[in-house]
């Protein structure tokens, strides 16, 4: 396999992982809206599911990986909330590996 053909497959690799995680946080981020607009206790909702998730998008953005950034366009008026909702976590993730970076001594 040729070099350029190995970089191809991670990127393809990397953008389905940055898709799944996108999706994933916007799964839970769908079901703790739809239980709050419904009254329903938010005792039902394990928050390890959040980290889990969340922890796997940290490792990305640490990683340099801009999968999930250049995600953050999606957004329709069906899902503006849920979408809005996901594209602050990545983006205040970005920014957080921006202030990192900016304070280590090199």
């Amino acid at each position: 396999m040729a070099f350029a053909d190995i970089i191809k497959t991670q990127e393809i690799d990397n953008n389905r992982k940055s898709l799944e995680i996108y999706e994933k946080l916007a799964v839970l981020i769908q079901n703790l809206f739809s239980r709050i607009e419904r009254k329903i206790s938010l005792k039902g909702v394990d928050p390890k599911d959040f980290t889990d998730v969340i922890n796997e998008a940290v490792l990305m953005v640490v990683n340099g990986d801009r999968g999930l950034l250049d995600l953050t366009y999606r957004s329709s008026p069906e899902n503006y909330l849920i979408c809005h909702t996901v594209n602050v976590c990545i983006l205040s993730l970005e920014i957080g590996r921006g202030v990192g970076d900016g304070r280590r001594v090199h």
